[in-house]
């Protein structure tokens, strides 16, 4: 029991810090379009197009250009945020969503667009 006292403090200071880039690069295309072809209407999908497929491809592209891109300042603690927002799968509530992930990237033209998919 004294060892798990000693830990939480670090467990705690782990997770103040938020997600590696690298974690985020990895989780992101699949879990947030696992989400957007949950969250979107039939009408989306009847267009013929592999709404999924489409989608992980653009973010991945995406996300990978952000990551390389020195004029972008990656957030972990949103990176985090916008990744847990995504497990909840509220489709409700979209627009946080939207607005948090857009916000793992700042810096001018560093905006993580996902309204495409949404």
């Amino acid at each position: 029991m004294k060892n798990l006292k000693l830990l939480l403090p670090l467990f705690s200071l782990v997770m103040a810090c938020g997600l590696p880039e690298e974690d985020f690069e990895d989780s992101f295309p699949a879990d947030f379009c696992a989400y957007a072809e949950t969250c979107t209407s039939d009408d989306a999908e009847e267009d013929g197009d592999p709404v999924e497929a489409t989608c992980e491809e653009a973010m991945a592209a995406t996300v990978t250009a952000l990551s390389g891109d020195d004029t972008c300042t990656y957030d972990p603690a949103q990176a985090q945020e916008c990744l847990d927002l995504i497990d909840e799968g509220d489709c409700d509530d979209s627009d946080t969503v939207e607005s948090t992930c857009a916000s793992v990237y700042t810096g001018d033209a560093c905006n993580l667009t996902i309204s495409d998919y949404l």
